[in-house]
Order: C-alpha cells, then sequence, then structure tokens
C-alpha cells in the first residue's frame, strides 16, 4: 500500500532546511530510521510522518487526499455522476444525488473544507457568467429565467452567485463524506486499485519473466509465456497515466533495491 509522508513540522525555516539538508545517497543505502506511533495508519521515518493510506486517513489527512486526487475515474467504476449538459460542472443538489445524501450535508461538507474543494475545481459563477457559458455551447434556448433565477437542464440556478463541482472536486468530496454509504464504496475502490497497483500487478509481471527464465520450454509453455505477456500489456494499457508512473516507480525501486527482483 502507498504511504504518503508529511513533514513532523510546518513551521520549517527553509533557509536552515536548505542549510542543513543532505541528498541520500542510494549507492550506501542508507539505514532508515523507523518508530512505529499509537497510530497503527501512521510511523516515522526519517523524521518524516508516514501515513498509509485508508477510509479514515482519507477522511481525516488531507496530504492522503492531495495524494489520490489523480484516480477520478473511480467515481464511475461505482456509479455514473451526471453533469450538466454540454457543460464539465455538476451542482451541490446533483452532488448529494450521487451520495445519495441530503442537499444540506454537501452544503456543510463545501462551507467547512472550501478552500480545498476551490482548489480541486469548485467555481463561483454569477447568473450572468453562466449564462454566457450556456450561451458559448449554444443552448441558451433551453434557460427558462425569471427575476430571481433560471433554469438549464432542469437545474435551477440563482442570478447572483451558484456554486459548480468539476468531477474532480466530486472525487474530493467522496474522501470527505464520513457516512456516505456511496463515498465509502469509492474509498475502498480507492483503496483496491492502490493494492492492484503496488502488488497484485507487479506480482504477476514477476510470474512471467520467472517462467522465462525456466528451461527448457515447450511450445505450450511458450504460448502461455506469450498470452500471460499479452496480457499484462492490456492490464497496463487499461491503466490511467498516473498509475503507470506509479508502477514504473515501483519498478525501478525493485530493480535498484533487491537484485533478486526480475522485471
Amino acid at each position: 500500500m502507498k504511504k504518503f509522508m508529511t513533514r513532523t513540522n510546518d513551521n520549517v525555516n527553509m533557509e536552515e532546511f536548505k542549510k542543513n539538508f543532505n541528498p541520500i545517497d542510494f549507492s550506501q543505502q542508507q539505514p532508515i530510521e523507523m518508530t512505529i506511533q499509537h497510530n497503527p495508519t501512521e510511523y516515522m521515518m526519517n523524521n518524516m510522518i508516514v501515513v498509509e493510506p485508508s477510509d479514515d486517513t482519507m477522511v481525516d489527512n488531507k496530504i492522503v487526499r492531495d495524494n489520490l486526487m489523480n484516480r477520478t475515474y473511480v467515481l464511475d467504476k461505482i456509479k455514473q455522476l451526471y453533469l450538466l449538459d454540454k457543460l464539465n460542472y455538476c451542482t451541490p443538489k446533483m452532488c448529494a444525488e450521487y451520495f445519495e445524501v441530503d442537499y444540506n450535508t454537501i452544503k456543510s461538507c463545501i462551507k467547512r473544507n472550501i478552500d480545498e474543494l476551490i482548489e480541486n475545481g469548485l467555481v463561483r459563477k454569477t447568473g450572468k457568467e453562466l449564462k454566457e457559458i450556456i450561451n458559448n455551447v449554444g443552448y441558451n434556448m433551453h434557460l427558462i429565467s425569471n427575476r430571481t433565477e433560471f433554469i438549464y437542464d432542469e437545474q435551477s440556478f440563482r442570478n447572483n452567485t451558484n456554486i459548480l463541482l468539476t468531477k474532480r472536486t466530486v472525487f474530493n468530496i467522496a474522501m470527505l463524506l464520513r457516512d456516505s454509504v456511496v463515498a465509502k464504496e469509492v474509498r475502498k475502490a480507492i483503496l483496491d486499485n492502490l493494492e492492484e497497483i503496488d502488488y497484485v500487478l507487479p506480482n504477476k509481471l514477476n510470474k512471467v519473466y520467472n517462467m522465462i527464465d525456466k528451461t527448457p520450454k515447450s511450445k505450450e509453455e511458450l504460448q502461455k509465456i506469450e498470452d500471460d505477456i499479452q496480457l499484462r500489456k492490456q492490464q497496463i494499457a487499461n491503466l490511467s497515466d498516473h498509475d503507470k508512473i506509479d508502477l514504473l516507480f515501483k519498478m525501478v525501486h525493485n530493480i535498484y533495491f533487491d537484485t533478486n527482483t526480475k522485471w
């Protein structure tokens, strides 16, 4: 499972840090100092807190959430997220429908975490700005307006300020809603995906190369090897770019630190 690091002291003097910073000489493979803390999801490694992703740490720890934000595709594995027609946004009410929670639950979550959600795509648009966006995609004929609000794609918008959420914002909210059943399913899918990338796929690749090392090989063995290789290639091709990078780093790490590992 991936482990995400954060400094033990957020008020670090950067000049002092630069002066005392010594790059790790990997050729010497310096021993790692590790101390288990009272929290089983955290431990100290070289004066850094290492946080393991879990359902609880996703909800409680922003660093864990930040390191998982490139996995928005997990949302679609759980259920379909509906966005406004021709726009890459949904409303807080549409978000509440996705997570099967009360609208006020989403409003409270947004209020508590507004800065983080803005970092991940939440925008505020006036009615005028939103109408211009809708007009630009050629759907102004779908607007139904009065003095205080207008309707687009069966959603009601105010003429003053509206909050809009991107898919990334909704994914962020999935890691913040502690009690939503759907949000819990999203977090479980994230953890399952991490396990697949970190353990399952590399082990399968190892099996392929271990098979190649065995001699002699019959026609059937060679065909099985070829089929296995093609299957692994397909599995890797189906990964997101972010997960391909994760897998690459794991391969490089194993090559460097474990001479018995074959890739």
